[in-house]
């Protein structure tokens, strides 16, 4: 299972609301910033969300996943 899968799986569980965006998108919106860092990538991906550009991406629940397998 992906980190990704996990990570939201855990944060629903937990009661936190959780987005999962489009990563070809944040890239290219995070590509017209100037410092390539994990700090700049984060406040990056944080205003994307602030201003609602951003895609959000179905995640399948481990059920569903399970009767897929």
């Amino acid at each position: 299972m992906p980190l990704s899968e996990w990570l939201f799986g855990a944060l629903v569980e937990s009661g936190i609301q959780t987005v999962c965006i489009e990563t070809r998108h944040a890239q290219r919106f995070l590509s017209s910033r100037p410092n390539k860092t994990d700090r700049s990538d984060a406040r990056g991906i944080a205003e994307m969300l602030r201003l609602g550009h951003f895609r959000p991406v179905h995640v399948k629940r481990k059920a569903s996943q399970l009767r897929c397998d």
